[in-house]
């Protein structure tokens, strides 16, 4: 009879063939299944090591850990200055869009959201390299739009940063266009027009840019606009305007990558992504999307939005059934291989290549930008 305190012994049985044979015991069956597990984590891990090295290796200069990637490596999205730099959720309840501008007293860390919007876009402006560029804005933008007032703004926009990446114009009723999308899972693709998507044709446009506004419901408890789903997105012909009259970057040149990418001009030897780097739970010391490429310089155009202008056009062409107090937007990138969902104008929703199921309207990550700019309280 066994102890209590002996340790278990392996068993003793005889198989098929009458042989007996040793089962391990308990305590060698664990060690087995920890050993197991240890040496396949370790492998996972390893692996994982290994593949971060062959994506830096195209990311990361030699000898350097400078990244020069912003952006997932398939495919760019619109990217709009400053307003994919600040959340609403500090000043205000979330209102369930990616990004919300609101004009009212809000008040956090001692600014108003339309302060922080000036102050980001008058850095950035400030360290581009092309400073054609910036005394172009500065015309463009005179006055409110640049100083986030009366309801109006002003943007810079371009497309996430991806190493070696380089737009093909678009070719809207080729076979491989984003421009065919199913509208259901048994259908046959639809080939949607540029003009569908309230863009126009453009022989100089490596990449052209559209957005539809939509109206919004009014959460009077909270003081926020809140997106609507399914409801009509109109193209606008006032209130949206676009520097030099072009909704589109042209001549596009790829970004090749290299040591340091941005830099502070006034400091050229301190290092930008060390002084900027974000704490877990804490704001950032600085702003890395402040500074500006080195040797490379971003395409972008810039935009001035005036939510008067919007207000009124929308009201003539498609009165709501509320009182309106801010608007949102639907904006994309558009180039022969940029990943863009197309609007449906009888659904009123946007589907993407093969899916055959509309996207998520407010807040999916398949829509390239989507906010709320509130003009009213």
């Amino acid at each position: 009879m066994t102890e209590l305190n002996e340790p278990a012994r392996a068993k003793v049985y005889k198989n098929a063939q009458g042989i007996e044979v040793e089962q391990e015991s308990e305590q060698k069956k664990w060690a087995l299944r920890l050993g197991f597990y240890a040496v396949y984590y370790t492998f996972i891990y390893l692996l994982y090591l290994f593949s971060i090295s062959i994506i830096t290796g195209y990311t990361h200069s030699a000898g350097q850990k400078s990244p020069v990637s912003q952006a997932r490596l398939g495919t760019p999205r619109m990217t709009m200055f400053p307003l994919d730099q600040i959340r609403e959720i500090d000043w205000a309840p979330r209102s369930g869009v990616d990004n919300h501008l609101w004009y009212k007293s809000n008040v956090y860390d001692g600014k108003t959201m339309a302060a922080v919007f000036k102050e980001k876009l008058e850095q950035r402006l400030t360290n581009m390299n092309d400073q054609n560029f910036t005394t172009n804005v500065d015309t463009f933008c005179a006055g409110d739009y640049k100083d986030f007032k009366n309801g109006k703004a002003c943007f810079l926009v371009g497309v996430n940063t991806i190493v070696n990446w380089q737009p093909v114009k678009l070719v809207p009723d080729s076979k491989h266009s984003w421009f065919n999308a199913k509208l259901s899972s048994d259908a046959e693709k639809t080939s949607f027009t540029l003009a569908s998507q309230g863009l126009t044709d453009n022989a100089d446009a490596d990449i052209l840019f559209g957005c539809r506004v939509f109206d919004t419901n009014y959460d009077a408890a909270n003081s926020i606009s809140r997106p609507k789903q399914a409801t009509h997105g109109i193209v606008m012909t006032n209130g949206i305007d676009w520097m030099h009259n072009e909704n589109y970057l042209k001549s596009y040149t790829p970004f090749l990558g290299g040591v340091n990418p941005k830099t502070d001009e006034s400091a050229p030897t301190t290092d930008i992504y060390k002084e900027c780097v974000q704490p877990s739970y804490y704001s950032a010391k600085c702003n890395i999307n402040t500074y500006d490429y080195k040797t490379w310089t971003k395409p972008f155009t810039a935009v001035r939005i005036d939510m008067s202008a919007i207000h009124t056009e929308f009201q003539d062409t498609q009165a709501s059934s509320e009182v309106q107090h801010g608007y949102e937007f639907k904006c994309n990138a558009y180039a022969q291989n940029i990943v863009t969902p197309m609007y449906d104008s009888a659904s009123k929703l946007y589907f993407e290549g093969e899916n055959g199921s509309p996207i998520v309207q407010s807040g999916g990550k398949e829509l390239h930008q989507n906010f709320i700019i509130q003009h009213e309280e």
